[in-house]
């Protein structure tokens, strides 16, 4: 499982490309960039590490500004859940 945090101004477009793909939720957080203190989404997710590459590439088409930190896990203590299809 890859943990993904995305900076964004897309959050929704972020979360719908997320949900397509991988049929997992994510989290919208607020936060404020340090640099120029405007207000960001960050959206969390953790997806399956086969489906991180192409998940990445399709976030960077929702948004080409978004900054995205895909974490190495090495435990997670809850199981993952999948939307109901």
């Amino acid at each position: 499982m890859k943990p993904l945090f995305i900076v964004t101004n897309k959050a929704t477009e972020v979360y719908e490309v997320i949900s397509k793909m991988s049929n997992h939720g994510a989290t919208i957080m607020e936060g404020e960039g340090s640099y120029e203190h405007q207000e960001r989404k960050i959206v969390y997710s953790v997806v399956s590490s086969a489906q991180s590459k192409s998940i990445i590439r399709e976030v960077k088409k929702a948004d080409p500004h978004a900054f995205v930190n895909a974490i190495k896990t090495e435990q997670i203590a809850r199981k993952i859940l999948s939307k109901a299809k």
